[in-house]
């Protein structure tokens, strides 16, 4: 079995935390970031780092016409 070298991982794994509170600060309102939380609530079965990554990708992205035809 094939071993992994984490330190190589260690500059792609910065850049996408340093990504993802940038992107975090997309939440500007309150609400804003209540309509997020309930959004990974719904999605019960996803791990919520992921569910939180989707919405990003659904609703700042532009992805969410791709996906739901609006």
């Amino acid at each position: 079995m094939p071993t992994q070298n984490y330190d190589s991982m260690a500059p792609l794994t910065r850049s996408l935390l340093s990504e993802l509170l940038e992107d975090s600060k997309l939440y500007k309102s309150g609400q804003d970031y209540q309509e997020m939380l309930d959004f990974v609530v719904r999605l019960r079965n996803f791990v919520p780092f992921n569910a939180f990554i989707l919405h990003i990708q659904l609703f700042y992205d532009g992805s969410q016409s791709a996906i739901t035809g609006r």
